[in-house]
């Protein structure tokens, strides 16, 4: 059985947290107090969240790197999942 070549991986979805927001309060002419506000969109805290959840990828690229995964085993587990997702098994 050939050997699978696997590539690097990287997480190109990356949304760095909001950080020193500060709130700014503007008197108008009178009493009231007018201040200022921001709002996140739902899609931006989804991607957040997304990017909060990742795992370090230093270890599977280290792994990558020394070919840990290059193994009959491995490549028969990454077919047989690719094959259930296609729903060909």
């Amino acid at each position: 059985m050939n050997k699978l070549d696997i590539k690097g991986i990287t997480n190109n979805s990356y949304v760095p947290p909001l950080r020193n927001v500060r709130k700014t309060n503007v008197q108008s002419s009178g009493t009231e107090i007018k201040q200022d506000k921001f709002e996140i969109s739902n899609e931006a805290k989804i991607l957040q969240a997304k990017s909060e959840n990742v795992k370090d990828l230093s270890k599977i690229q280290q792994n990558i790197k020394n070919n840990v995964y290059n193994s009959d085993k491995v490549i028969e587990a990454t077919v047989d999942g690719i094959m259930k997702e296609l729903n060909i098994k």
